[in-house]
């Protein structure tokens, strides 16, 4: 996956909760040149959606749908760009207008706070599988 035009990984769990899933998830910079001492470039986000809410996400990664998708806080939206590669699907992911920009971000400052994720075939059918409710536990308690 590459975050902003740099190698990344995306790291992420999903936790049931009381009706609820908590997606929880962190994207880590590659960056070969950083300094041991320094800050690892990293964003994360905690969202809750209700198990319709992430079942519906789930088909808009997978119908290729160029609407924006709506996301709770402390996202905003995802929006699938139409000019994606044949390598990667090209996603820009809106936080809300409170974000704060972290000290390491090296591209320029939009507001509200956008990232761009260029994401691999087989990563985004990763994606997909795993929000899917048939690669959940079966002993959820909702």
């Amino acid at each position: 996956m590459r975050f902003q035009g740099e190698n990344s990984t995306l790291s992420f769990g999903l936790y049931f909760e009381a009706g609820r899933v908590l997606l929880s998830g962190t994207i880590w910079l590659r960056r070969p040149n950083a300094l041991p001492d320094s800050a690892s470039p990293r964003v994360r986000f905690n969202t809750f959606f209700s198990e319709d809410e992430i079942l519906r996400l789930q088909q808009w990664l997978s119908t290729a749908s160029v609407s924006p998708f709506v996301l709770p806080h402390p996202l905003r939206h995802i929006t699938r760009l139409t000019d994606t590669t044949d390598f990667a699907t090209v996603f820009d992911v809106t936080f809300q207008p409170d974000q704060a920009v972290p000290s390491w971000w090296n591209w320029a400052i939009t507001s509200p706070l956008t990232v761009r994720l260029e994401i691999k075939p087989n990563e985004l059918t990763y994606l997909i599988k795993a929000l899917s409710r048939e690669h959940w536990s079966t002993n959820l308690t909702w």
